[in-house]
């Protein structure tokens, strides 16, 4: 299934460079790229019908209502995917600090509580912006399904075969071996994309060797 990412963005040369940006560097993914506020609500909606949701979205919040209005601050697309797509990772983007500190008030926890929320504020002043970006949209993409597999795998136990087993995961999903094998290829293939907390826990049942330079990356199952 691939990945689908929304691009809600008014300038014409930004959103589409952000959309071959985003295509490039994650390939195989299925990005819708609109210029307003209602474009943005109109596929939220389609995909909801389906049951779907995006993997992620990048939203300006200066941006008209509909096409050929003036661009205004607006949340709505936010609070929306919020509420109706909570797996989807937000990522909002602005050139304007005010924009931003109000959107983060309402959306970023305290430090201390333990909820973490599927949100990112990116400045447009920031010059590596776009690739601030990219790094949120790949460690989340790549790391979400190898967090939850790693979990699924392991649960509390820590071992590798007692969750699937007690879950049925094994004849719903694959055989143990096989699901160990492709999370194994997962980690080798995206480790540079991946968070250090994602890391850390992975090293708590993998051995993950630094590759020589022409050669790839070893990942090994530690005993148990």
């Amino acid at each position: 299934m691939p990945l689908r990412i929304l691009i809600v963005e008014d300038i014409f040369l930004t959103r589409d460079q952000l959309k071959k940006l985003i295509a490039e560097e994650i390939p195989g993914s299925e990005i819708v790229a609109v210029e307003s506020v209602g474009e943005g609500h109109r596929e939220i909606e389609k995909l909801l019908a389906r049951d779907l949701q995006f993997d992620a979205a990048v939203l300006d919040l200066n941006i008209p209502k509909e096409h050929g209005g003036p661009p205004e601050f607006d949340e709505s697309l936010f609070t929306t995917v919020s509420r109706d797509m909570p797996e989807t990772l937000l990522i909002a983007v602005s050139a304007h600090s005010d924009f931003m500190q109000v959107l983060e008030a309402k959306y970023r926890p305290p430090s201390d509580t333990p909820v973490k929320l599927l949100s990112l504020f990116i400045h447009k002043k920031d010059v590596d912006w776009a690739h601030q970006l990219i790094r949120a949209l790949k460690s989340h993409l790549y790391g979400q399904p190898i967090r939850r597999e790693l979990r699924e795998l392991f649960g509390a136990s820590g071992r590798p075969n007692a969750p699937v087993a007690r879950r049925g995961g094994a004849a719903r999903r694959g055989g143990l071996t096989h699901r160990l094998e492709a999370l194994i290829s997962d980690i080798r293939k995206h480790w540079e994309d991946l968070d250090n907390g994602l890391r850390a826990e992975i090293q708590e049942y993998f051995d993950v060797i630094p590759a020589a330079s022409d050669e790839p990356r070893r990942v090994g199952l530690r005993g148990f």
